[in-house]
Parts: structure tokens; C-alpha cells; sequence
């Protein structure tokens, strides 16, 4: 779920296999919006992020999908299969940059759990992306992606399978944290109180 930072009553759902449904009014009614694509996987929201102004992202199994319209049509970005037998190029985690919204980041495999992954970025608002150089290469799908706007630089990165990346220049580098675990799937950014 996304609420709008620029208007609290404005609430965005993602729904596996069932779109994205949006709420003008708090969340007391909903609307479904349209379909983001004929195959009805590519309604099977994993995220969303928000771009006040310019657009709403959302990530499917097919890679991310963008509109410019309120959610009433959209557009996607399909990313290159990480394997010549590959369905698609599967899609979890969006994060926009919090003091550029021209970088995003996506979180991405061969499937669900998979077997690779990556970081894609864009610094042009999605007309491009790239795959991110990682120290290791990932054991699965990358699940989740975490930031925080008091340290937009930094972004953290984890595999399904316990991976656990982070960059401090907004992805130029990567390291990977020793501890690894068993599951991830979620991560966040705190920063210290002196920040």
C-alpha cells in the first residue's frame, strides 16, 4: 500500500493477481483501476512507489509498469531475462530516490525464488535502466529494497535467500554484508539519531 505524500486520502493497493486499486477518500471505498497488460500476471502487483507530479510505478512478474494518467493507463518497461529459457524477467521491490526522483531503483531475478538476480537503475526517470555491478552475484530473485530520505544515498538490497547488499552513493558501489540469512523479505533503513 502507497498513500500520497502530497495527499493523505489518496491510497494506492497493490493485489497479487488482482491489479492496482486506488482509495480518494481514506480508504472507506475503492476503485479497481485498469489492467496493466493483456496477461493477467501483469496485474500481479508486488509494489509501487510514487512520483508526486509525474507518475506511479508498480512492479509485476513482466518488470515495472508506469502511469502518467492516475493509474487510468499504463506503460512498461520490460527487463532483459537473465536466461535465454527464461518466461520474463520477474519484478519485486521499487524504490524512488528520495532527493532525485530521476534515480530509481528495482529488484529483480530470473523468477520466484530463482536462481539470479539483480539491482536495476535508472537516473533519467525510467526512459533507461541498467543492471547494477553487485561483489557477488545473487542466490535469487533480488526480494526487497529498502531506503530513507534523511540518507537517500544509501540503499539496501537483499536476495530472497539471505543476500544482503548495501550502497552508500546511491548504487556507483555495492558491498555485501557478511551475515547472511536464511529468508528476506522485507528490509528497511534507519538512520542513526544523529542524522
Amino acid at each position: 500500500m502507497l498513500v500520497d505524500p502530497r495527499d493523505g486520502q489518496k491510497i494506492w493497493a497493490g493485489v497479487e493477481v488482482d491489479g492496482v486499486h486506488k482509495s480518494l477518500d481514506g480508504g472507506d471505498s475503492w476503485v479497481r483501476l485498469p489492467d496493466l497488460g493483456e496477461n493477467v500476471f501483469q496485474s500481479d502487483i508486488h509494489s509501487l512507489a510514487t512520483v508526486p507530479g509525474r507518475a506511479t510505478y508498480a512492479t509485476s512478474p513482466f518488470g515495472i509498469a508506469a502511469s502518467v494518467y492516475e493509474g487510468e493507463s499504463w506503460d512498461y518497461h520490460f527487463f532483459p531475462k537473465h536466461h535465454e529459457d527464461d518466461g520474463v524477467s520477474y519484478c519485486r521491490s521499487v524504490v524512488v530516490k528520495a532527493d532525485d526522483p530521476d534515480v530509481m531503483f528495482v529488484g529483480n531475478g530470473d523468477g520466484i525464488p530463482g536462481t539470479a538476480g539483480a539491482v536495476q537503475r535508472t537516473q533519467n526517470g525510467g526512459r533507461s535502466w541498467e543492471a547494477l555491478s553487485l561483489p557477488v552475484a545473487p542466490n535469487s530473485v533480488i526480494y526487497w529494497l529498502g531506503t530513507h530520505p534523511k540518507r537517500a544515498d544509501v540503499v539496501v538490497a537483499a536476495s530472497l535467500y539471505g543476500y544482503v547488499y548495501v550502497t552508500e552513493d546511491a548504487g556507483d558501489s555495492w558491498r555485501k554484508l557478511a551475515k547472511e540469512f536464511g529468508e528476506v523479505r522485507a528490509v528497511a533503513v534507519t538512520p542513526n539519531s544523529s542524522d
